[in-house]
């Protein structure tokens, strides 16, 4: 059996929050594709006048009762938000249990120069 675009799924992390310790492991809950605030919250007037930074840990996955392999899959964003104040990025980590802090780490030194 083929794999469909129904059997890709998003699965979150166990806290979607944008504390310190937000991330962590798979929860096993499947993101619903297509409802609106599934996975961010709405942006305030407060974070639209100060500016906000909001990370999600997602773990992108094939969800089939077979053994059939997706060969050469990737993630990227398709479509930018229609807000004009808000930007989209997606990266890996490559940790299966980091948390938000490893995560800020990782954008905040991405423009660090080297020695």
């Amino acid at each position: 059996m083929a794999i469909e675009t129904k059997n890709l799924v998003i699965y979150g992390a166990q806290r979607q929050t944008d504390t310190e310790d937000g991330g962590g492991q798979y929860n096993g809950v499947i993101i619903q594709d297509g409802q609106s605030n599934n996975l961010f919250d709405d942006v305030s007037e407060l974070d639209r006048t100060m500016g906000n930074v909001s990370m999600r840990k997602i773990f992108p996955a094939v969800n089939t009762s077979d053994t059939d392999k997706l060969m050469g899959g990737i993630a990227f964003i398709a479509k930018n938000p229609s807000d004009n104040a808000v930007s989209a990025s997606l990266f890996s980590t490559a940790d299966w249990t980091d948390k938000r802090s490893s995560a800020q780490n990782r954008v905040e030194n991405y423009l660090a120069k080297g020695g």
